[in-house]
């Protein structure tokens, strides 16, 4: 079966930061210095133009910036490993209506399966990815991914030392891959036992389990003084928090920890960008009761939209 993972809580600063090159040397690229406190690099235009329309949840434009990202990863790979890494985990990313579906409270259709040659190719491009890229952050974030596939696709070996080796990179993207893992398997404590591995590395010591420190965390995250830019909201992914914290609340939910569950919806409404968050209305029926979650909902939750998409068309 293959495994719906996506890249929830990429959390980044500002786009397009400058380079500290002098004059004539070339610009930094990202994915070459740890990014993990701030993004660094210079992006191509096409890397640019992938994140503009993910944040408008721009399914068109997504793939356009896409192919040109592979492009320039098949001509340049040691210039390009960022492209490469967001083309491959480009793979994982939902299309705009599943999130239109989730705001709305309706239902889709199962998405068909993706093709065999589809996963290869994002494969062949994370593990062009690992080959070039030295920023933890991303080294880390995509061996994760291409654990993910491999797992799915049955080389349990490959895929247990790839994601082992991301979360020693990136614990942030590791753990809470960890934690979508737990509910496709539904084990929901285990779920919630990674929830808060997860908080608490973040947070950077113990989290109440009872959901007293949720106010708390949201605090921290809105200050952006978390353990790790993944953690919190940022420009790649406008409402990381909320995302985060929403599912927090339902994964409390399903595990019947109703007082907690109530406690982390209620901090999602604290977030900086919380009002213009597309799933607010989700949120809404959570915290009214007229929509509690389900395995098979919380699970869509961990799509790239519930992070990273600030308007929907």
């Amino acid at each position: 079966m293959f495994v719906r993972l996506v890249i929830p809580l990429v959390t980044l600063c500002l786009l397009g930061c400058g380079s500290d090159a002098g004059p004539g040397a070339a610009p930094l690229r990202p994915g070459v210095e740890d990014s993990s406190q701030s993004y660094k690099g210079t992006p191509s235009a096409a890397e640019s133009a992938f994140w503009v329309a993910v944040r408008s949840g721009d399914d068109a434009a997504r793939a356009e910036a896409a192919n040109k990202m592979r492009a320039d990863a098949q001509r340049d790979p040691a210039t390009y490993g960022y492209s490469a890494f967001l083309s491959g985990a480009n793979r994982f990313i939902q299309p705009t209506v599943v999130l239109r579906a989730q705001v709305d409270g309706t239902m889709l259709p199962p998405e068909p399966p993706p093709m065999p040659d589809q996963l290869a190719e994002a494969a062949r491009l994370l593990t062009q990815g690992m080959q070039n890229l030295t920023d933890p952050l991303y080294l880390g974030f995509d061996a994760a991914l291409l654990a993910t596939l491999q797992l799915s696709g049955g080389d349990v070996v490959s895929g247990q030392e790839n994601f082992a080796f991301g979360m020693q990179k990136n614990p942030a993207a590791g753990g809470f891959i960890a934690i979508i893992f737990k509910l496709q398997q539904q084990d929901a404590p285990g779920a919630l036992g990674a929830f808060y591995q997860l908080l608490e590395y973040c947070y950077g010591g113990p989290v109440d389990h009872g959901g007293a420190d949720a106010s708390a965390y949201v605090a921290r995250a809105n200050a952006a003084t978390l353990a790790h830019r993944e953690c919190y909201s940022g420009y790649h992914a406008p409402h990381g928090t909320e995302g985060l914290l929403l599912l927090a609340g339902d994964v409390h939910a399903l595990n019947g920890n109703t007082q907690a569950a109530g406690q982390y919806y209620a901090a999602v409404q604290e977030a900086s960008n919380h009002a213009s968050w597309p799933l607010k209305p989700l949120l809404e029926r959570r915290i009214n009761g007229t929509e509690p979650p389900s395995l098979a909902a919380t699970i869509g939750l961990t799509g790239c939209g519930s992070c990273h998409t600030n308007t929907l068309p």
